[in-house]
């Protein structure tokens, strides 16, 4: 095969399957929690870091977990995300998880969990840090952290 056509061969396959060339950098921030096993982060199909967001569009957030021990037997699981720019710091109240992905999770298995939100046309341009946590029972059994740049236009 050709340099040119496996070029072209590599770009099809990129654009129809992003996912699979394409993982967010992310930090574990929790602190050796053993609940969850997090794998397939992804922000936008975005590999850079900081991600670019652009105002007005939808940001897509998804990853997939794996729960160490189950996870919301009680129904009692939560997601919180909180967004951090200079002084300024934002915090969406925590979402029950449940009602995201089926729950309970068993030991062992393994849920993808996907969100979308629109970014406001307004947002104030810069780095923002961004931090996810699920809670269990009171406990954090997931947090991570990444960066995402929001330009002026």
């Amino acid at each position: 095969m050709s340099l040119v056509k496996s070029f072209w061969l590599l770009a099809l396959v990129s654009a129809l399957c992003p996912a699979v060339f394409t993982a967010t950098t992310y930090t574990d921030c929790s602190g050796g929690g053993t609940g969850i096993t997090l794998t397939d982060f992804n922000l936008n199909n975005c590999a850079a870091s900081p991600c670019t967001l652009r105002k007005g569009r939808n940001v897509t957030i998804s990853f997939t977990i794996t729960a160490v021990n189950a996870i919301g037997v009680n129904n009692d699981t939560t997601i919180a995300i909180d967004a951090k720019m200079g002084f300024q710091s934002f915090s969406l109240p925590p979402t029950p998880l449940c009602g995201v992905i089926p729950c309970p999770i068993p030991a062992g298995t393994s849920q993808d969990v996907a969100q979308s939100f629109p970014l406001s046309p307004f947002a104030t341009p810069g780095t923002y840090q961004f931090k996810i946590t699920i809670k269990d029972a009171g406990s954090v059994v997931m947090c991570v952290q990444f960066s995402a740049y929001v330009p002026l236009l």
